[in-house]
């Protein structure tokens, strides 16, 4: 195949974003065409082969909301609520023909979060907050999407679609978490067993990491917020860290 934060309140989380991010209440017509600079619609993503039931709900995310691209109406929250640099390397472990997060648009990145990487940490920590949040939907996304449904802009172009859109592919994804224990990354075709080998071997946290990785979890959470707790969100980000490393380590043995 080519390669290709919850302790807080997410409300507290989406007050501080929508003060430091206003939404444009003003601008309620899309642009005339124009090139987003999306690698994903432009089809610079993707594996070899993939979950054929998966692609096809994606491709009916995209074709419902590929519009916000370039929507005016959806740039503010696309830069607020797209996946960051950190949680992007974490959770999607250097590959042959991973895409650099300098190339993703606003776009690509709100995609890569709401599709998966919102997923991921959740799922690396494997603890008492992944198994709540599989006892129902709603659980699920006040740990993951929540805060993008707090502060959708009343003003957004067909929010309605959009959020119907998002809605069907999240309600298959929880159906994939129940039957499989793990998310499913859609950009990439790909499970998060493929993103980690060996994780679907793991039983919790504490059993999968070595002692080396436990103190450098310790050391990605002291950079984090040395003066704050860490709230699950930061030790999920964290664990993805460290099993990217791994995984880098094992791909550089395999090469000797």
């Amino acid at each position: 195949m080519k390669r290709r934060n919850i302790r807080k309140p997410i409300v507290v989380l989406a007050l501080v974003a929508a003060m430091l991010f206003p939404t444009a209440a003003n601008a309620t017509e899309a642009q005339d065409g124009g090139d987003s600079g999306s690698v994903i619609l432009n089809g610079g993503t993707g594996g070899e082969a993939g979950n054929a039931e998966a692609q096809e709900v994606y491709q009916e995310l995209l074709d419902s909301v590929s519009f916000i691209a370039t929507d005016p109406t959806w740039s503010n929250i696309m830069n607020i609520k797209g996946v960051t640099q950190l949680v992007y390397d974490a959770t999607i472990p250097e590959r042959d023909g991973k895409i650099p997060f300098e190339e993703l648009s606003d776009f690509d990145r709100l995609i890569y979060e709401l599709t998966y990487c919102c997923f991921a940490p959740l799922k690396s920590a494997n603890g008492k907050s992944w198994e709540t949040a599989k006892t129902s939907q709603e659980n699920l996304a006040y740990h993951t999407y929540g805060s993008f449904l707090a502060f959708m802009p009343d003003t957004g172009n067909n929010r309605e679609a959009v959020n119907a859109a998002f809605q069907k592919l999240w309600d298959w994804q929880y159906a994939y978490i129940l039957e499989h224990d793990e998310p499913y990354d859609f950009v990439d075709q790909c499970t998060y067993s493929d993103m980690f080998p060996g994780s679907e071997d793991n039983g919790s946290e504490a059993e999968s990491l070595t002692p080396q990785e436990s103190e450098e979890i310790e050391e990605i959470l002291n950079e984090l917020d040395e003066s704050d707790g860490h709230d699950f969100s930061q030790r999920g980000f964290a664990v993805c860290e460290v099993r990217s490393r791994r995984y880098i380590r094992w791909c550089c043995r395999g090469r000797r």
